[in-house]
């Protein structure tokens, strides 16, 4: 379930503010759920913000690393065959 970012569109007024919306604050919502514009707390009106997303990282191993950490190593010797390194 995707974790969506808000704040209140008047973050400024506390008095239409409560102290969660002022500040951004995350709800996990389903992806077809209508979206409820609205602090689940005070019912002032929020807004979406857009988030940065952490690309993926990558991590590549030498097969001495593979083998010292207690994995298999297996070598291709082409036309689908597989031989321990």
């Amino acid at each position: 379930m995707p974790t969506y970012e808000y704040i209140s569109t008047t973050p400024e007024d506390k008095g239409k503010s409560c102290y969660t919306c002022r500040k951004p604050f995350e709800l996990r919502r389903t992806m077809d759920r209508a979206q409820e514009l609205t602090c689940p707390l005070c019912g002032n009106p929020i807004k979406k913000l857009i988030s940065q997303v952490a690309p993926p990282q990558r991590t590549t191993f030498s097969s001495t690393k593979a083998k010292s950490s207690g994995f298999t190593v297996l070598k291709n010797m082409g036309d689908g065959v597989l031989e321990k390194e």
